[in-house]
């Protein structure tokens, strides 16, 4: 995460039960700037940076350019 400093990070599946570790793997290491699940949860909500494909709505943002 901290080398490559990707735009967004994209869980494959299978649904989205992934979603919520890697949030607090990402959290733990100040990803995105996300200190707490507030701060995860204020720019989800803005701008999502955590996509999973295994989630209908948010899989046309991971295939959007």
């Amino acid at each position: 995460m901290k080398e490559f400093a990707p735009d967004r990070v994209i869980v494959l599946g299978p649904g989205n039960t992934l979603g919520g570790p890697v949030a607090q793997s990402l959290i733990a290491i100040n990803g995105f700037g996300w200190q707490t699940k507030a701060n995860f949860s204020a720019a989800h909500d803005n701008n999502p940076r955590l996509i999973a494909m295994g989630n209908e709505l948010q899989r046309p943002m991971a295939l959007a350019k």
